[in-house]
């Protein structure tokens, strides 16, 4: 996991998915959704696949349920920090969904 700059992460991971959720969309490709400030984002990347969450977004809302390289995840932030940690949400073979 790493956090950088919006604009630093995609150059390295340039077929990121990300959801801004304030406008609703996804961003096209080479496109700065943060093009108004700087903003962080905390990426990841598995088997090849990578995603991005921005930061100011996770201190929002502490659970993220989510899934990447068919991977069902968990981003859990802690509402006051500013770093979040990933773990699987498949136990057993079961899949597990956090609120």
């Amino acid at each position: 996991m790493a956090i950088q700059p919006w604009g630093e992460w995609l150059a390295a991971h340039p077929d990121t998915v990300m959801l801004v959720e304030e406008e609703g969309r996804l961003p096209r490709p080479g496109m700065d959704p943060f093009r108004t400030r700087p903003r962080f984002v905390m990426g990841t990347t598995i088997d090849g696949e990578s995603r991005a969450y921005y930061v100011e977004h996770l201190a929002k809302q502490s659970i993220h349920n989510n899934e990447l390289a068919g991977e069902p995840l968990l981003v859990f932030a802690p509402r006051s920090a500013v770093f979040a940690n990933i773990y699987s949400r498949s136990v057993s073979g079961v899949t597990l969904t956090f609120v």
